[in-house]
């Protein structure tokens, strides 16, 4: 049987306990709260950055052209 996981980032931290309880009521449902070691910054600029990609704002460099 194949689990999906959902990840959920709360900003405010006084919500966590009405989501924790909101979980807990519904069957089949596992509540693991697990914080996030990256630095806040560091996760925006990866993000950003992931967004620069989809939206075509990249440069692709072919393998063998990479010490030309």
């Amino acid at each position: 049987m194949a689990m999906t996981q959902l990840i959920i980032q709360i900003s405010d931290s006084s919500l966590i306990p009405a989501i924790k309880k909101l979980f807990s009521t519904m069957k089949g449902v596992k509540v693991i709260e697990k914080e996030t070691i990256y630095n806040p910054e560091f996760a925006k600029m990866i993000e950003e950055g992931e967004n620069d990609i989809k939206n075509g704002k990249c440069k692709t460099i072919k393998t063998e052209d990479l010490w030309k």
